[in-house]
């Protein structure tokens, strides 16, 4: 019997709107355009990699960036308990 072999990539989400100024925390802001650049380039950097899932938390800067790296051609799974400290 063959064991499949798992892994966990782990990526945090690009930069957002606020952090120019500050930490963004639980405010659910969007990805400034910086940010959109290096969640794109991030995908670029990944491709040909197979993902069953992706995980990020409820925050719409979390949902971008799983978006644009990653399309629509693997699962995303939104979970609030993945969201950075307050």
């Amino acid at each position: 019997m063959t064991i499949p072999e798992e892994r966990l990539a782990q990526i945090s989400h690009r930069f957002a709107e606020l952090e120019a100024r500050l930490a963004s925390g639980w405010h659910d802001v969007d990805l400034s355009p910086a940010g959109e650049q290096q969640a794109r380039e991030l995908g670029e950097r990944h491709a040909g990699r197979a993902f069953d899932a992706i995980y990020t938390s409820d925050s719409l800067r979390g949902r971008r960036t799983a978006s644009l790296a990653f399309g629509d051609g693997v699962a995303v799974v939104m979970d609030p308990r993945l969201r950075e400290c307050d």
